[in-house]
C-alpha cells in the first residue's frame, strides 16, 4: 500500500506541475500578445500624430487657397449673375485690345463650367503685339480664358501679321459661397 500511496502522491504532483506549467504558459502567450498588441497601439498612436499634424498643414494650406480664390472674384461676385462676370470680362478684353474684330458665341454650361466662346481678329505689325495679347487672355483669372487656338499669318501685301485667337471665357457653374462681403471695406 505504500507503494500505491507513494504513487497517488506523484501522480498528483505531477498533475499539479502540469496544472501550473499550462497555467504558467497560458500566461506567458498572453502576455506575449499583450506586448505585440501594445506596441501595435503605441505605433498605431504615432501615426495618428504625424497623420494629425499633416492634416493640421493641409487644412492652413486649404484655407490659404480658399482665401486666394476668394480674393481672385470680383467685389461685386454675389450681385451679378455668371453670364453678367463673363459679359464684362469680354467688355473688358473688347477695351483692352483696341481694334480686334470680336465673335461671341452662344454661352453654354459644359464640364460643370460655363462657358462664352469668343474669336478675336486683330492684326499687328510686331509678333510681340500678339503676344501681348496672348499674355493678357492667359493672366484674366475670374472668370479664365481658355484658349483654344492662336493663329498667326502674316499678310505678305501690308507685311502686317494677322492674328486669330479662339477661345471661351470659362466659370464655374455653381455658385461659390462662404464669400464675406467685401464692398463693406470698399
Amino acid at each position: 500500500m505504500n507503494l500505491t500511496q507513494v504513487l497517488k502522491k506523484a501522480v498528483y504532483r505531477h498533475l499539479v506541475t502540469g496544472i501550473i506549467l499550462s497555467v504558467a504558459l497560458c500566461i506567458l502567450v498572453l502576455a506575449s500578445k499583450y506586448k505585440h498588441n501594445l506596441i501595435k497601439a503605441t505605433s498605431d498612436l504615432d501615426a495618428i500624430r504625424m497623420n494629425v499634424l499633416r492634416m493640421e498643414n493641409d487644412i492652413h494650406v486649404m484655407r490659404e487657397k480658399r482665401t486666394t480664390a476668394i480674393h481672385l472674384l470680383p467685389t461685386d461676385y454675389n450681385l451679378r449673375s455668371h453670364q453678367e462676370i463673363l459679359l464684362l470680362s469680354l467688355e473688358k478684353v473688347r477695351s483692352s485690345i483696341k481694334e480686334a474684330d470680336i465673335i461671341v458665341g452662344n454661352i453654354v454650361e459644359e464640364n460643370n463650367e460655363i462657358a462664352l466662346p469668343v474669336t478675336l481678329g486683330f492684326s499687328g505689325s510686331q509678333y510681340h503685339e500678339g503676344l501681348n495679347a496672348i499674355g493678357y487672355l492667359r493672366g484674366l483669372r475670374f472668370p479664365y480664358f481658355k484658349i483654344r487656338n492662336v493663329i498667326a499669318k502674316r499678310n505678305e501685301v501690308g507685311r502686317e501679321i494677322i492674328w486669330t485667337i479662339e477661345g471661351s471665357f470659362r466659370i464655374p457653374s455653381g455658385r461659390i459661397t462662404g464669400i464675406p462681403d467685401r464692398r463693406a471695406s470698399l
